[in-house]
């Protein structure tokens, strides 16, 4: 987890300061929505997720129909409570937080002198590059 921390995040912090950037501009906290769009938002998103899990399960019958098998990996973590937390913590929270730092903080606000379209291919472009 601070491996990938440190791998992600410190590059784009070194920015920081070369471009003189204000870390307010990188990370921007305030509300940026209604609740009702980040509701539908939420709703859509568990949606695709769904939609792909499904596709998902299909393509391994699939595969299990002409003998393919795979194997889970094994989670690598202990069954408690705790284990879980960190463990979801390292998959799902901090990946999100480092990434959006980097890629729409500091890549997006470098980019945006440049157009708003540049910026936001631009900086999805690279975060497709990682």
């Amino acid at each position: 987890m601070i491996l990938y921390v440190l791998m992600v995040v410190t590059p784009f912090a070194v920015l920081i300061p070369i471009f003189r950037l204000r870390l307010r501009d990188v990370c921007p906290l305030h509300r940026t929505a209604h609740p009702g769009i980040i509701a539908l938002a939420a709703v859509g998103g568990l949606a695709v997720c769904l939609v792909s899990n499904w596709m998902t399960n299909e393509y391994v019958t699939l595969l299990s129909a002409f003998g393919i098998e795979n194997a889970p990996s094994e989670m690598p973590i202990d069954d408690s409570v705790a284990g879980h937390i960190l463990y979801f913590i390292t998959i799902a929270v901090l990946p999100a937080i480092a990434e959006e730092f980097a890629f729409r903080g500091v890549v997006f606000h470098l980019l945006r002198p440049y157009g708003k379209t540049l910026a936001i291919f631009g900086s999805a472009f690279v975060f497709g590059l990682m």
